[in-house]
């Protein structure tokens, strides 16, 4: 049973116990999945993706991203910035990588070390 007034009440919680990254497939996935992290403007405008930020491992709708960076010559940023955290860490659904709790948390392992 939930306390009293506890229902409205939301929670960040963490993984206590995480798997590292281990298998060569895995890591060739991670690392690929990077490269789709970077001057993607146009891949996440595409209906029906979801993003995800390898930094703080929140999801959200393209809609949300309201800065960019890796401006091309019209002067348009090409690379989004996570709207939660502000890092350049997103990556969309279009990349055919899993936009899940549990890739967004290896991938963060993997380029930014545990907490």
């Amino acid at each position: 049973m939930v306390p009293l007034g506890w229902s409205s009440l939301s929670f960040n919680v963490r993984p206590t116990s995480i798997r590292s990254v281990s298998s060569p497939e895995q890591i060739s996935d991670i690392i690929a999945a990077h490269k789709a992290s970077s001057l993607h403007r146009n891949r996440l405008a595409a209906e029906g993706v979801l993003c995800g930020c390898f930094h703080c491992c929140k999801t959200f709708a393209p809609s949300c991203i309201t800065e960019w960076v890796d401006e091309d010559d019209s002067g348009n940023g090409q690379t989004a910035m996570c709207p939660l955290c502000g890092i350049d860490s997103v990556i969309g659904s279009c990349s055919g990588y899993p936009i899940t709790t549990e890739f967004l948390t290896q991938m963060k392992l993997h380029w930014f070390g545990a907490d």
